[in-house]
Parts: structure tokens; C-alpha cells; sequence
């Protein structure tokens, strides 16, 4: 069987045809112009030659236009025809969505969270418009409104539609009608690229430290959809932390996001400053050395109750929103705050080292039971979370599981 992939951001597609051609299936990458420079390969792997890609990794100079009935230009097509030729099947995830009504071949959609938000109609706030001319939510919601028809029709047309977010199935899902060729799988990562590595220079820089708490995730918030990450909502739960106690704490930043002058004046406007570290954005490689600092605890992302819709916050809440930096620091062996979800939690036994925190109030008290436990109690019942991650986070765990969906849908 032969699987051309495409589309995601972060390069997921990059790994995931990677894991497949280790099962021995003959999966090839193709990728594209990105919107930013974290969705390419490189930014994965630090070993991809540019120069001297492997044969199954396919570049094309093309930019998607995200309209859906944009034309496409020679440049575009001779895209859609390179992934087309030889598969068996398409998996498309992300920016394939958008394209998948141009492909001849048989296709699936795997969901990493916007494509099926782009298949649901959206509420304009014309107020809010006025005098914008470039950027903001509501010209998102725009393109989504001229969008969600057509992206909707791919979805059905799919051979199926794979949401690894249990979430988005009672909302986006279910309102794009996506009922008969929805299938649920689990998400998958390669724990053995998350081998703690404890940098000595690191941890001696916060030795003097109790507890450093790591959000990693970027400063997207107050946008009213799944991008809204909640970093906002972490600074004011540390800023109630730290003025409830003695303990000796630091929290540090990726400068990452469009909200970030927004983060260094709440930042301010709480005090919080002295106990707050910036670090520059960085390849996933080199957050290993955050995510194993000894007395080290993870915070996820937080969508904030406010600026999404309530059924969709009771489906986060009861099906978890857990984001790659849980299942990264998992597979590293960090304790982790996240929206776990208090369903999703109950189907493990034993259950893995995480607070499950989703409100403002339940991010404090997690931030102080966190603080409270002696850092080598904290270390030691994080390993355990390395262990956890292999059964049921890894690739090897869990690919047979897409593979034997792939034989089904193309018979």
C-alpha cells in the first residue's frame, strides 16, 4: 500500500510517513511553502538535509491559497498531480483539507484541530472589524464564513475522517455532519526522541529554585476558536500562586505568539516580573533540556471558558485539550499540568503524574499541591510518566492501529 501524506503544521506528517515506512508501508512526504518556519521538516529533525532530502520527502514551491475556490495556477497543479500519481490513498491533514476536492486519488482527513473548524460557519463581529485592515480574529472568521462549504464538502467526501481531538466529535465534527466516516484514534509521538537530557549548566542555574514551572506553549489567546492557548489565564493563576506563598518559584516563557506585548504588560500590571523568564523560541530538540530540569514542572494550554463557546468548553473539560508539549514532557518524564480531560483520565489505570486543571482556580491549586511535593518526589513520580508515555503515547503503541484503518478504507 502506497500513502502520500500532506498538510500538517509542525511536520507531523513528516514523522508520521517516517513511522509508516518502518511498519513497511510505502508512505511519501510532500510539503510545500509554509506559514512558518517551526512546520518544517527541519524544524523536527535537526538532521534533515535540505540539500539531500531522502527519496520518499518531496518539495513544491507552492503556497496554498487558503479560499476554496481560489484557483491554483500551473504551480498548484503540477502539485496536486505529484501527490496524486502512484497512491493509494491520501492522508491529508491540515492545508490538505483545503485542497483535498482537487485530488483524483482516495482520501482520508486526519484532524489536528483547524481544518474542521474551517468546516463549521463563524461569527463575524463587524464592530470589532472596523478600521482593521491586516490581521486579526475577525478577518479569520471571514475566510472561515467564504470557506466552511466547501471544506465541509471534502470532509464527507472523505473516506474518513480521523480526529485524534475527542473534543472536537459533539462539536465541530458533529456540527459539519461528519458522522458516517468519523473515526476516532489516538494521538502519537516518538518517545524515544524525548530521552530525558539533563543539561548540569541548567539545572545549576535554577538550583536555587524550589519548583520551575515551564509553559512552553505559544501567547495565542482571547481568539475565540481551539488556537486560544490560555497563556494569558497562566500568568494571572501564577501571579495568585506566588502571592499565596513562600515557595521559591520561577516560570518561564517561550516568546512565542501574536499576543506576546500583551503577555509583558499583563506581566507587569501583576508584578509578577522578577519571577518570570523569557527564553527565545527554540527546536523541539533543545526543549528536552527544559522539559528535564530537576525540579521541573510542565503547564500545557489553557483555552479560556470566556472566549469559546460552552459546549465546546464542557467537551474540553470532559474529553481533554492536551497539546504536544503534554505528550512531549510526558514522554520525557516531567509532571505536567494539563487539561487532561476528567473522562479521558478515568480509561488508564495506573494514571499518569498530571493535574488536571482547565479553570483559572484549578490551575492555582495545582500550581501550590505542585509546589508542595519535595522536588525528588516530583522527579521520581515523573519518571513514571516516561513509562506511561511508551504504552500509550508512542508510535509503536499505536501505528497498527492507523494501519489497519488504511487496509479497511482502501479494499
Amino acid at each position: 500500500m502506497r500513502i502520500h501524506l500532506f498538510g500538517a503544521v509542525l511536520a507531523w506528517d513528516y514523522l508520521l510517513a517516517g513511522w509508516l515506512r518502518e511498519r513497511g508501508i510505502d508512505a511519501h512526504y510532500y510539503f510545500n511553502f509554509k506559514r512558518s518556519e517551526a512546520d518544517y521538516p527541519w524544524w523536527e529533525d535537526r538532521n534533515f538535509d535540505r540539500a539531500n532530502m531522502p527519496a520518499w520527502c518531496h518539495f513544491h514551491p507552492f503556497r496554498v491559497p487558503y479560499l476554496y475556490r481560489a484557483p491554483l495556477g500551473a504551480t498548484g497543479r503540477a502539485f496536486v498531480r505529484s501527490i496524486d500519481e502512484g497512491a493509494d490513498l491520501l492522508l491529508l491533514i491540515g492545508d490538505g483539507a483545503f485542497l483535498a476536492h482537487h485530488f483524483r486519488t482516495p482520501y482520508s482527513i486526519l484532524s489536528c484541530g483547524f481544518e474542521v473548524e474551517a468546516a463549521v460557519p463563524a461569527a463575524i463581529d463587524w464592530r470589532a472589524l472596523a478600521g482593521r485592515l491586516t490581521g486579526g480574529r475577525e478577518l479569520v472568521n471571514i475566510q472561515r464564513q467564504l470557506n466552511y462549504r466547501g471544506v465541509q464538502r471534502n470532509l464527507r467526501a472523505a473516506r474518513s475522517v480521523i480526529s485524534v481531538m475527542e473534543f472536537q466529535v459533539p462539536t465541530y465534527l458533529a456540527e459539519a455532519g461528519i458522522r458516517d466516516n468519523l473515526k476516532v484514534l489516538p494521538m502519537l509521538y516518538d518517545c524515544s526522541r524525548y530521552a530525558p537530557a539533563p543539561d548540569p549548566a541548567l539545572n545549576a542555574r535554577y538550583a536555587d529554585q524550589e519548583v520551575v514551572f515551564f509553559l512552553p506553549t505559544r501567547h495565542s489567546y482571547g481568539t475565540g476558536t481551539t488556537n486560544d492557548k490560555g497563556a494569558d489565564k497562566v500568568l494571572r493563576a501564577f501571579a495568585r500562586f506566588a502571592s499565596a506563598t513562600n515557595a521559591r518559584a520561577r516560570l518561564l516563557l517561550i516568546r512565542k505568539g501574536e499576543r506576546l506585548a500583551e503577555s509583558d504588560a499583563l506581566i507587569a500590571g501583576l508584578g509578577i516580573a522578577p519571577l518570570v523568564e523569557w527564553l527565545p523560541q527554540m527546536p523541539k530538540d533543545d526543549l528536552k533540556r527544559y522539559y528535564s530540569l530537576a525540579n521541573v514542572v510542565v503547564l500545557d494550554q489553557f483555552a479560556n471558558e470566556d472566549t469559546i463557546p460552552a459546549p465546546m468548553h464542557a467537551a474540553m473539560r470532559r474529553f481533554g485539550a492536551r497539546g504536544a508539549i503534554f505528550a512531549e514532557a510526558m514522554c520525557t518524564g516531567a509532571p505536567v499540568i494539563s487539561n487532561v480531560g476528567s473522562e479521558w483520565i478515568t480509561r488508564f489505570d495506573p494514571r499518569p503524574f498530571v493535574w488536571n486543571a482547565c479553570t483559572e482556580e484549578e490551575i492555582v491549586r495545582a500550581l501550590g499541591e505542585a509546589a508542595a511535593i519535595p522536588a525528588a518526589e516530583r522527579e521520581a513520580r515523573g519518571r513514571g510518566n516516561r513509562e506511561w508515555a511508551f504504552r500509550h503515547l508512542d508510535w509503536r503503541s499505536v501505528i497498527d492501529l492507523f494501519i489497519r484503518h488504511f487496509e479497511e478504507i482502501v479494499r
